[in-house]
């Protein structure tokens, strides 16, 4: 439910595209490192696999541009075998890309009131989240599953799929036993499920 997988290759943080912004912000970054482009993936919703393009940087690492059918959002993220180099490389993205910053999407959460601002901020929350545990993205996914409003625990079931931090487990086993909306249970069942797949990889 988030890239496709590029085998062991260490994969930096995603960088969330503001609204508006898309591959045509990606491409213009590509193109002004002379990155080439290498692979585009269509979307598949009912898979849930986003539309994804990817460019060469260098002969061991690859930029990749996410449109998520999930959540609406578009990122952008780099993959290879040398992390100190791709983060140097990130750290370029985020001068030269529209991008929301870490802090940006936190202090959102924190002001989001109405159900419709949360499940916005509870997306970008989850997919912000690095694939290290970090706390304060955590708290307040953690947060959004415990939501009187069933389209933000909705949301939170989902963004805990682009971490899949174990930490969310106890929090996924009660929605998928107890949550009073049906719907809700069946989603939490069968995320519960594919956090067993990727641990079972791991």
């Amino acid at each position: 439910m988030g890239e496709r997988s590029v085998d062991d290759r260490y994969r930096t943080g995603r960088l969330v595209l503001r609204d508006g912004a898309g591959e045509v912000e990606a491409e213009g970054f590509a193109g002004e490192l002379a990155w080439p482009r290498l692979e585009e993936y269509p979307a598949v919703p009912e898979e849930l696999q986003p539309r994804e393009v990817t460019w060469g940087i260098g002969p061991n690492a690859v930029m990749h541009y996410i449109e998520d059918v999930i959540s609406g959002y578009c990122w952008v993220t780099f993959s290879g075998f040398n992390p100190e180099t791709l983060l140097d490389i990130r750290e370029a993205a985020i001068l030269a890309l529209p991008v929301r910053t870490e802090d940006e999407i936190i202090s959102g959460y924190d002001r989001a009131t109405t159900p419709d601002a949360l499940v916005s901020a509870t997306y970008l929350a989850g997919i912000a989240a690095p694939e290290s545990f970090e706390e304060r993205f955590f708290q307040r996914v953690e947060r959004s599953l415990a939501s009187g409003a069933t389209q933000v625990r909705q949301a939170a079931l989902w963004a805990t799929t682009y971490s899949a931090w174990p930490e969310f487990r106890p929090a996924l086993a009660l929605i998928a036993h107890h949550d009073p909306d049906p719907a809700r249970r069946q989603d939490a069942a069968f995320v519960l499920e594919a956090f067993d797949a990727v641990e079972g990889q791991q």
